[in-house]
């Protein structure tokens, strides 16, 4: 299926000449041919009507006015008959001479041969009504044949020569018409992540591209108020958040101390608000990293094996609560291009969503896959339908797993995991013909 629009010109353009130049192709041939044949008919007419002039007729008798005619006359194409006795003849083909013979009764008008290829044209010597003998007037058909053909050939040829180099200059034409468009769109794009303030400023528009850049321009201000209103929210709620929850979790923490060791229902309770604060605090804490654009002008440098040692670790407390079985698929030392904090909190939502679906066992591995950093999180749990593969990074949005699990989330731990890490170069993806979950994180090497 094509989608690209310089393929579909491109093919719209070649399409429409083809069609062009196959009319104009059959036309001429047919007019070729039909031209050819006409000069035909005249030159058979015209030997048949020459050799009508050298001969003297009677009421009994067709006779050669010149005793000895001319030997252009006598090769110039036509047979003359008496009855059925020829009286003068070409130096002919034997088999082209037997032809005209059995003509000789025809009625007047044009008569086609197959072999040899000829076209006779047959005019009747009468007198007094009385038809008294036959001229036959022939050509050979072999070179206009042949000359039709060629023609056809070399029509053909040029044809498909101009649509290839029609196509060549059409394909050259649209990439440079259109490689400033491409070229426009992959800037906004990436101006849109990266750089709020950058624009086209093209100017006055003054064809399609210019206004191209003015809309383009109109459509990157849109898209930076509405980044630095949802920046700007996203840091507002994190700072909101982050001293009730600071203070909830020394709180918890103060109460715990406090307590006997013999109330282990109430400190169970306390772990357990502590843990949640903790990580309610990481949640807010992506939210900030998220709303912070200054993160991604200098990302850093971490361990891959040390990234993947502390989501492990913070992750732990999920693990030992479900009995969950964690296998770490060995890798080589490789290098994040992003600092370990960032690397942590893309991961750790995912590790702990695969944690919360799975059955009994988790595994998260690391390896250099071209020029990025492919960390796989896989688990045994009911995975994921084909429409869900982009769903579930919607904001509030949850697969149908769900609805059969324990699992208490609220659906933000996706979405915020695959924000962090487009914010740094990065992505996080789902794989919906896996057996179970499946998770690929790809990051920037270090």
């Amino acid at each position: 299926m094509l989608r690209s629009v310089r393929a579909r010109l491109l093919v719209m353009t070649v399409g429409a000449v083809a069609v062009i130049l196959a009319v104009s192709l059959i036309v001429f041939n047919i007019a070729l041919r039909n031209t050819l044949s006409d000069d035909a008919d005249r030159i058979a007419q015209t030997r048949a009507e020459a050799g009508l002039e050298v001969v003297e007729v009677s009421d009994e008798e067709v006779a050669l006015i010149d005793a000895q005619p001319p030997a252009g006359r006598l090769n110039s194409g036509a047979w003359i008959f008496f009855g059925n006795e020829l009286i003068r003849g070409p130096n002919a083909d034997p088999a082209l001479s037997q032809d005209a013979r059995a003509v000789i009764q025809a009625p007047r008008g044009f008569t086609d041969i197959d072999d040899p290829p000829a076209r006779l044209y047959v005019l009747p010597i009468e007198r007094n009504d009385k038809r008294l003998g036959t001229v036959v007037g022939a050509v050979r058909l072999g070179p206009y044949e042949r000359t039709s053909r060629l023609a056809l050939f070399g029509s053909i040829a040029l044809a498909l020569a101009v649509l290839a180099g029609l196509g060549v200059l059409t394909w050259w034409a649209l990439n440079a018409a259109l490689r400033p468009v491409s070229q426009m769109t992959a800037l906004a794009a990436r101006w849109s992540d990266h750089d709020l303030d950058e624009r086209f400023a093209l100017g006055q528009p003054h064809d399609e591209i210019t206004q191209l850049g003015r809309t383009l321009d109109q459509l990157l201000d849109r898209v930076a108020a509405g980044m630095r209103r949802e920046r700007r929210l996203s840091a507002e709620i994190a700072h909101e958040l982050r001293t009730p929850t600071s203070r909830i979790a020394a709180e918890a923490e103060l109460a715990i101390s406090q307590l006997p060791s013999a109330a282990r229902e109430q400190r169970s309770a306390l772990e357990a608000i502590s843990a949640e604060t903790r990580r309610i605090s990481t949640t807010i804490d992506a939210l900030v990293s998220s709303a912070d654009g200054a993160r991604n002008t200098a990302p850093g440098v971490s361990s891959a094996s040390t990234v993947l040692a502390e989501v492990i670790d913070a992750a732990s407390p999920l693990l030992d609560a479900r009995g969950v079985r964690l296998t770490t698929v060995a890798a080589e030392e490789i290098s994040l291009g992003i600092e370990q904090k960032v690397a942590t909190q893309i991961l750790r939502p995912v590790l702990e969503n695969a944690i919360a679906y799975c059955r009994s066992g988790v595994s998260i591995g690391a390896q250099r896959v071209g020029p990025s950093i492919e960390v796989v999180i896989e688990d045994d749990g009911p995975g994921l339908v084909s429409d869900e593969a982009d769903a579930i990074f919607e904001p509030g949005r949850r697969g149908t797993a769900a609805a059969t699990s324990n699992h208490s989330g609220v659906g933000l731990g996706l979405p915020l995991a695959r924000r962090l890490a487009r914010g740094v170069g990065g992505e996080v993806s789902a794989d919906a013909s896996a057996a179970g979950g499946r998770f690929v994180i790809q990051l920037p090497s270090g």
